[in-house]
Formats: structure tokens, C-alpha cells, sequence
């Protein structure tokens, strides 16, 4: 009587393993070169949709250092714009119309660049009723322009929010005093290349 009921035990298992195989291969996408999905892409974090869903762990800025042609920073306590000159075979640098030093341009936007806390995010939805605290405008060597806001809250005064100046996507937290140390950096260049 037990050799009747193996047999059909068995063949319930390779139907289930093989439903399981079947099922886990319509979610499993062809990586290979021949099928083009293997192809590297590049996602921007604040832009979403289909085929660029909201990534938590991204990066407030998908720019590099090297592709920035000009930096405003329209502020509370101060505006300034850093520009890039390109001339002949030399690449030169002006703060507020006057000359700046490479290493304090490359500083400069390091440090915009190091401003944002990337292991916390908000959807910058969420902060619509922030007060704005600087717009920051960055123009690429492609003319690409990209706006990000600073808000603040009033139950969070030490932290600002860096946010897409649509109110899209994600929102960063960034140091108050960070803020204020770059705003100070700022005005110390200024008043030394006087």
C-alpha cells in the first residue's frame, strides 16, 4: 500500500519544483550582453518614474566636481557666485567678479558637495511649508542648470533641508553651522583677494 503513495508524493515534488523554477525565471532578467539589459545606466535621485524609481540610498548631487562651470548661492547671510573661466589653455576662476585661486574654487565646491547627509532623506514633499533659507544654482560645463532650495523647519532650526527647487524627489538634511561655516569661508576668500 506505501509503494502506491511514494510514487505520487514524488511526482507532486517535481511539480512544485518545477512551477517554483518556472516562476522564478519570468522574474529574473537576461543580463547578457546579446539582450542589451546588462547595459549600465545612469539614475538621477530626484527624478522618478518607471524606469527610475526613488532611490533612498542615492546621492543629493549627481554632478562631479570637474563638470561645474559656475555656483550661486543666493542665502540669507549673503550671496555669491563662483564662475569658471576657460581661456586658452587655462581654466580660471572668479569669485563675485573677482579673481579666485583653483584651490579655493576646487574647496569651495567640495564643500557644497559634503554639505548633505546622505544616510537620512525626506521626500521633499514633506517640506512645503519650510522656511527658505538659500537657493543654490549650479550651471555644468553642458549648461545643464540645477536648483536645489535650503529650507529649515521650526521644530528643527539646526538642520536645513537641501531639496530639488520643484519640491520633487528627495530632500537632504544638512548642519545649520555647516551652513554657516561655508558662508564664512566664503566671506573670508572674498576678503582676502581684495
Amino acid at each position: 500500500m506505501m509503494k502506491k503513495y511514494i510514487p505520487i508524493g514524488l511526482i507532486a515534488i517535481v511539480l512544485i519544483v518545477g512551477a517554483v523554477y518556472v516562476f522564478n525565471q519570468d522574474r529574473t532578467a537576461d543580463t547578457s550582453p546579446e539582450s542589451g539589459q546588462g547595459q549600465e545606466v545612469t539614475v538621477d535621485p530626484n527624478v522618478t518614474g518607471e524606469n527610475n524609481p526613488p532611490n533612498k540610498a542615492s546621492e543629493p548631487f549627481s554632478w562631479r566636481d570637474d563638470q561645474v562651470k559656475e555656483l550661486e548661492w543666493e542665502g540669507k547671510n549673503g550671496s555669491w557666485v563662483l564662475k569658471k573661466k576657460a581661456e586658452a589653455n587655462t581654466v580660471a576662476w572668479t569669485l563675485n567678479g573677482e579673481e579666485a585661486s583653483a584651490e579655493d574654487a576646487s574647496q569651495l565646491i567640495k564643500q557644497v558637495r559634503a554639505l548633505p547627509e546622505k544616510d537620512r532623506t525626506k521626500e521633499a514633499a514633506e517640506l512645503e511649508q519650510g522656511i527658505s533659507e538659500f537657493t543654490l544654482t549650479l550651471t555644468l560645463s553642458d549648461d545643464k542648470q540645477l536648483v536645489y532650495q535650503g529650507v529649515s523647519t521650526s521644530d528643527q532650526p539646526e538642520i536645513f533641508w537641501l531639496l530639488p527647487a520643484l519640491k520633487e524627489g528627495l530632500a537632504y538634511p544638512l548642519k545649520a553651522d555647516d551652513v554657516k561655516k561655508l558662508e564664512l569661508g566664503v566671506s573670508n576668500i572674498m576678503n582676502t583677494s581684495q
